[in-house]
């Protein structure tokens, strides 16, 4: 994430500022607050329910490899 304090911040004013979600329109997977005029993205943060879904595929994964390894 890019703005961590007031001068991070303060460079973007009179910038072009969106609210964007990723994934599902409904349910998106992430949502951050980006600066389109230079193209940064200023606070992003993903779902808790992805964040559980992507830790289970993850671990799956893992024991995955462990079996196929035996």
């Amino acid at each position: 994430m890019a703005a961590h304090n007031y001068e991070d911040l303060k460079k973007h004013i009179g910038h072009k500022i969106v609210c964007v979600g990723y994934g599902d329109l409904d349910n998106p997977a992430n949502v951050a607050i980006e600066c389109e005029t230079c193209s940064e993205v200023i606070l992003s943060y993903d779902s808790p329910q992805w964040e559980e879904e992507r830790n289970f595929d993850e671990s799956t994964e893992q024991e995955s490899s462990v079996y196929e390894e035996s």
